[in-house]
């Protein structure tokens, strides 16, 4: 059987050396280059890595309010891509994730 949660802890690793890479890349470039290196990780990279890193709990069975402070304010975005994953890498039920949801709002 595939450990599917595998490649979710994988996945949080790489976004964070990803993360690791453009700041030092930033550090090293000016003007406009930096400004996109920038964007792109307070963008792009920090969002994949919040989404990642949420589904990853899921799949590890640990609470959302573990994880997050303010899971109230996390942006439907976020929610996307969690769930997205969710399905691709739990290898739980739908149910089981909203269960999951319901329970870590409650707390």
């Amino acid at each position: 059987m595939i450990n599917k949660k595998l490649a979710l802890k994988v996945k949080v690793k790489h976004l964070a050396e990803e993360s690791r890479i453009i700041r030092t890349e930033e550090r090293k470039n000016n003007g406009d280059t930096r400004e996109w290196l920038y964007l792109h990780r307070v963008g792009v990279v920090r969002s994949a890595a919040r989404a990642t890193h949420i589904a990853y709990a899921f799949a590890k069975g640990v609470s959302l309010r573990k994880v997050e402070r303010y899971p109230d304010q996390i942006p439907t975005e976020i929610w996307k891509m969690v769930a997205a994953m969710v399905k691709k890498y739990s290898g739980k039920t739908e149910q089981e994730y909203l269960n999951w949801l319901g329970s870590s709002m409650a707390e």
